[in-house]
């Protein structure tokens, strides 16, 4: 094929020096104003809604290229090396080379499942195996009746197991390929990242507790990263072909994911509004303990009192008064940032803003008792 030549139009010196005028103008970089964390948090939580709903795009496109594919005929590609990746094991390539054999030997539909669950022992990997082993183009009409019974064989031992084990194992399926771009990119365990999705499911917690349970279990920077991989494998789990729950199941798991999304908002919040780095260091307090503390307040309020002199107690030498007043003003602007829903009520809401207010007396009750009676008379 003869390639056409390229023709270069003639540019007149004037319209040169114009565009290269326009250049320099959009080279131009605006530095933005600075913003403030509390609005910084929302623009998060608003950039977090907004990348879901790109996820939901993409799904929905591929979706309906699968529909259009099996429409007009054409099925996906027998290469495994094109779907195994999502899988969570190391050699998981290897591994299903070994079932490919073994199907291909003539082993029976018994034979084939005592392998799968051999080489792929989680029920989630196993169902991605079969799913996708099924819609090879090569297998003979025996083949794909021994992996349709395969498959039966296992959906009647899980759903025998009870209904969380079938759910489990298809929110395993959904979810993993998820699960191990988040480990990629962040060094957390896939797989236990895959356990953590399948707990958030049928997990019945407060969001608070939720959010410190994964705090405790993948650390203070990570709690972040973790519920950005719940935000996206529900989202990949609600479109995916076999989903794990029920519209109403994923409607309540919805709502929940948006109350943690809140949470997210509120931890920015009780570290940019409430955090002193200097009076914080004299006290000996880290952020994650801070976080925590302030978590423990929202749950019960008669917490405070003992959190105020617990935190206090620390410092070598004991906090003056002016710390202790910066520490508890530090306390009720945080607090004072975050929804009143995310207390248990509005009674709980209100008792912990009137024992703020009373330590807040207190504490200025104290430093103006300390101060030399000369300062007060020539005020």
């Amino acid at each position: 094929m003869k390639i056409p030549s390229t023709v270069i139009p003639l540019v007149d010196g004037s319209r040169l020096a114009r565009t290269r005028g326009k250049a320099r103008e959009s080279d131009r970089v605006d530095v933005p104003a600075p913003v403030d964390e509390p609005l910084r948090a929302d623009q998060d939580a608003l950039s977090v809604a907004l990348d879901l709903g790109d996820d939901a795009t993409a799904l929905l496109t591929v979706l309906r290229q699968r529909r259009r594919d099996r429409a007009s005929g054409e099925v996906e590609s027998d290469a495994p090396s094109e779907w195994t990746d999502a899988l969570l094991e190391d050699d998981s390539l290897q591994r299903f080379e070994e079932l490919h054999a073994c199907l291909r030997g003539g082993g029976s539909a018994q034979q084939v499942l005592a392998l799968l669950r051999t080489r792929f022992p989680d029920a989630g990997d196993a169902l991605l195996v079969l799913g996708q082993w099924r819609r090879f183009r090569d297998l003979s009409r025996e083949e794909r009746e021994c992996l349709e019974e395969v498959l039966a064989t296992l959906r009647a031992a899980l759903e025998g197991e009870g209904a969380q084990s079938l759910r489990d194992a298809r929110a395993g399926a959904n979810a993993s390929a998820k699960a191990k771009l988040v480990a990629h990119r962040t060094g957390l365990d896939a797989k236990a990242l895959r356990e953590s999705y399948r707990d958030f499911l049928g997990m019945d917690l407060v969001p608070i507790s939720q959010y410190e349970l994964w705090m405790e279990q993948y650390g203070f920077e990570a709690r972040h990263s973790v519920l950005d991989f719940i935000e996206r494998a529900l989202v990949a789990d609600i479109y995916a072909l076999d989903p794990s729950c029920s519209r109403l199941e994923f409607g309540n798991a919805l709502r929940y994911i948006v109350r943690l999304g809140s949470l997210r908002s509120a931890d920015l919040r009780l570290l940019s509004s409430g955090w002193r780095q200097d009076i914080m260091a004299r006290l000996r307090v880290d952020k994650p303990t801070w976080l925590l503390a302030m978590f423990s307040v929202v749950r019960d309020a008669e917490k405070l009192r003992t959190l105020l002199h617990a935190t206090c107690a620390k410092a070598v030498p004991p906090p003056t008064i002016e710390e202790r007043c910066i520490l508890v003003q530090s306390m009720r602007r945080a607090l004072s940032q975050l929804s009143p829903a995310m207390w248990h009520g509005q009674d709980e809401y209100a008792a912990t803003f009137a024992a703020l207010d009373e330590l807040a007396e207190q504490a200025v009750s104290a430093e103006i008792a300390a101060r030399p009676l000369s300062v007060l008379r020539v005020r």
